[in-house]
């Protein structure tokens, strides 16, 4: 198995999501860290390699942590809940800057790098999970820019949009969402539902990552699609959401359906299919899409064929 993951190297597919690949995956665990972190476990694998005793240790700290890294963005990126799979190893350096604290054959700075340390800890632990405030640059915390967000103040619009869809869709799958984007996205909508999972059921999670899903079908098949103004994009998508007004400026396969003002600059519209799919249609995602098409075919053109037969007889 271990020759298996090393031998591949699917990380081109997952790519989109951040960076990805080996060395660009380092750079994002240091951020994860923080720098207070780093330097704690940084100085203990040095110690660590200084004394004789514990060099084994430090080893297998710094190179247990890259070969992780190294095995897992063979076959996708990480992000801060994969990091979990190296944590062992951070910890281990953290133990081992502890061990250099209690070698310290004075009892004062040991008193004195103890307790400014663990101050620090807490700092980190406390921002980090929001039960302190942020008091050093955000930099210095432990991947604080995933915790710390902007609290949202359209959840009332986003229940609004829900309910549209429980009331004018029924089915699985029966809406989609093109956007995927940071402010707005289809796991907003089936997130901010819990723990009515019947969003979920309406409104798939849509397609970001060209290397991974595939051309989402119900663009054609879903009885109403959703976008919004301006748009949120993610990868892809925003080529899908200009193939997808292109469309309906010449083909006209939709009504607009409703429209939903979020609040914070932001339209949700809803589309609702009144023409079948034709090969016309699908024909202008094949223009938009033709780069991701040459690299990942398997979810493009396998896709496309497949839907182009189900529409010869549709004009």
């Amino acid at each position: 198995m271990f020759w298996r993951i090393a031998k591949a190297d699917y990380s081109d597919r997952y790519a989109t999501y951040q960076t990805g690949g080996f060395l660009a995956e380092l750079a994002n665990q240091r951020v994860y860290l923080g720098w207070l972190v780093f330097v704690i476990m940084l100085i203990g694998i040095l110690y660590g390699l200084y004394n004789a005793k514990a060099r084994a240790l430090a080893v297998l700290a710094a190179v247990g942590a890259v070969l992780t890294v190294l095995l897992v963005t063979r076959v996708q990126n990480m992000d801060d809940h994969q990091s979990l799979a190296v944590a062992p190893f951070y910890l281990l350096g953290c133990f081992l800057c502890a061990l250099l604290v209690s070698d310290l054959p004075w009892a004062w700075p040991r008193r004195i790098l103890a307790t400014a340390a663990g101050v620090l800890c807490a700092l980190n632990f406390g921002a980090c999970s929001q039960l302190l405030p942020v008091v050093f640059p955000s930099g210095f915390y432990s991947g604080l820019y995933f915790y710390v967000d902007s609290p949202r103040n359209d959840l009332q619009q986003v229940a609004e949009v829900n309910a549209w869809l429980r009331e004018n869709c029924t089915g699985e799958n029966s809406a989609y969402m093109i956007c995927h984007g940071v402010v707005y996205s289809p796991d907003v909508f089936r997130i901010s539902a819990l723990p009515d999972e019947s969003i979920r059921e309406i409104l798939p999670y849509g397609a970001c990552n060209p290397g991974n899903d595939a051309f989402p079908k119900e663009l054609f098949t879903a009885q109403v699609v959703l976008t919004c103004t301006p748009f949120d994009p993610n990868n892809h998508t925003e080529k899908m959401n200009a193939a997808f007004l292109e469309n309906q400026e010449k083909y006209a396969p939709f009504e607009l359906a409703a429209t939903f003002d979020m609040g914070n600059g932001y339209t949700i519209t809803a589309y609702r299919r009144v023409k079948a799919p034709t090969a016309a249609e699908l024909d202008t995602y094949r223009a938009y899409l033709a780069e991701e098409n040459e690299r990942f075919p398997y979810n493009f053109s396998a896709v496309w064929d497949e839907l182009a037969v189900q529409f010869a007889n549709n004009g």
